[in-house]
């Protein structure tokens, strides 16, 4: 049987690479990566990226980021955030010149088209602030969830401009959109309404990638524990003053942007959110069994409830600071925020929870 499997397995390998030779569409795939949790990743060439399908975008020239002295956000001690690292990243790595692109596999494609992913009343609780924005960021830390079949649940950083549209930028788990059991995954996504856009990851013209370290989609490990270790992210949304693209970092990496081109009416935010969101799909049926956050409730504190770290806003002329008259924004009472102070003084709060009887429209604090 292991024969055979391996076999299979073969085939399979040798159909993807005469797929380079005979494709027009895979000729930029330079290599594949399997890596141990069944992905696959092909390293793309860069310019060939399917933002630079668009035809705003030819003969374009990719952005490389100057030398900014970000002030790290000081961690807690009980904080691990360096050694969360991507999944696939154990297999192999992408040569330079190319991006790592997870593929999505063709169950996955037809699901999205079928079933509408963003089709859903969206749940969320967080914390609000508003004003320009120029930027946004935060630790937040990753966990597993139960998500039921069609729906997601997300956290992550938001930032909204004044017609609706919004990016965002965060961990998630879809089962759907993802075709797999539930692994937690780094993600982007751009909405803008006046142009009929709500996708994920590189699934839309719009967003350049540039690091070659880390792929949209990607499953993220380790995770955080109850009762156990805390595993964290530092994730930053902000927006270059000099070329006037929004840039998504990764720690202190530049993972890429969305350029003005593609995305003209974004010029600053009006408001920043942290926090959870969820996709609801059982409307006037019964509570989805989908978690937020960790799936506890804030008030079960730390190493029990998702938390984000270290909130903090950017003004123009590229100064970062503590944000200020921060508002709940609450969908129901299914799930709860809960600010809480850690030993560095970092504007911090505790957010999420499971929808029940108990807790929907009835206090569980």
């Amino acid at each position: 049987m292991k024969q055979y499997s391996r076999i299979l397995v073969m085939i399979i390998w040798m159909f993807l690479f005469l797929l380079i030779g005979t494709n027009e569409s895979t000729q930029a795939i330079t290599k594949f990566i399997k890596s141990e949790d069944g992905d696959i990743i092909e390293c793309v060439d860069i310019f060939k990226q399917p933002s630079f399908e668009h035809v705003l975008m030819k003969n374009y020239t990719i952005f490389e980021m100057q030398k900014h002295e970000f002030s790290k956000i000081t961690k807690t001690n009980e904080t691990t955030s360096a050694v969360v690292h991507q999944v696939w990243q154990k297999s192999g790595n992408c040569p330079s010149g190319t991006i790592p692109i997870r593929m999505m596999t063709g169950k996955a494609q037809v699901e999205l088209e079928q079933e509408q992913l963003t089709a859903c009343k969206t749940e969320f609780a967080g914390l609000e602030t508003y004003g320009n924005i120029y930027g946004a960021r935060a630790d937040i830390n990753v966990w597993s969830v139960d998500v039921e079949p069609n729906e997601w649940s997300i956290s992550a950083i938001n930032i909204y401009n004044e017609n609706g549209s919004y990016i965002q930028y965060g961990w998630m788990v879809s089962p759907t959109l993802y075709d797999d059991g539930g692994e937690t995954r780094l993600f982007i996504r751009t909405v803008d309404p006046s142009h009929d856009i709500d996708c994920f990851n590189l699934q839309c013209n719009g967003f350049v990638q540039v690091s070659k370290e880390y792929a949209f989609g990607a499953a993220l490990t380790p995770l955080s524990q109850f009762g156990g270790a805390q595993y964290e992210i530092s994730l930053t949304l902000y927006k270059d003053e000099t070329t006037g693209r929004w840039c998504v970092m990764y720690g202190d990496r530049l993972l890429g942007y969305w350029p003005p081109e593609q995305f003209p009416q974004f010029g600053s935010g009006v408001a920043a959110l942290w926090g959870g969101q969820l996709c609801n799909k059982n409307i006037g049926n019964r509570y989805t069994t989908t978690e937020m956050g960790s799936g506890r409730r804030p008030s079960d504190g730390w190493g029990q409830s998702a938390y984000i770290h270290g909130l903090e806003v950017m003004d123009i002329g590229e100064k970062w600071r503590r944000p200020q008259d921060l508002h709940f924004n609450l969908s129901s009472d299914c799930y709860k925020v809960q600010t809480f102070e850690p030993m560095d003084g970092k504007m911090s709060a505790y957010f999420g929870g499971t929808a029940s009887l108990q807790c929907c429209g009835i206090s569980c604090e």
